[in-house]
């Protein structure tokens, strides 16, 4: 082989070396964005979780804490921002709750019981 042909194919092989190595830097950096975004998302619909739980707790125990004489469940309670309250008969009520996230949405079914709330439902 003449000497600029040699030269010629060590150019195209470098050539060929550095866009293998630019094509797996682009790889490895799309897949630490894939994995941070992931991790975002998982974070975030956690603290949804764990916010709808705490408002949950809340409600029942305002629930509790209003219990008319007799341990009969309240005409209405009063409940925090995102949590609803329906009486549905003298011993069980519906509390909605849905502030957080519309698809996080819970409903419990509750039962006045020996003075304590209990919850007899949820979907």
């Amino acid at each position: 082989m003449t000497a600029s042909r040699q030269e010629g194919l060590a150019l195209v092989s470098v050539l060929l070396v550095l866009t293998v190595m630019l094509v797996f830097a682009v790889t490895a950096q799309q897949m630490v964005l894939l994995t941070a975004l992931t991790i975002r998302n998982q974070l975030a619909l956690s603290q949804a979780e764990a916010e709808q739980e705490s408002l949950m707790n809340l409600a029942l125990l305002l629930t509790e804490a209003q219990l008319e004489a007799g341990g009969r469940l309240p005409e209405s309670a009063l409940m925090p921002a995102g949590a609803d309250y329906v009486l549905e008969s003298a011993e069980q009520a519906r509390i909605t709750i849905s502030a957080i996230k519309p698809a996080l949405a819970v409903e419990l079914t509750v039962m006045a019981h020996s003075g304590r709330v209990t919850v007899t439902g949820r979907r």
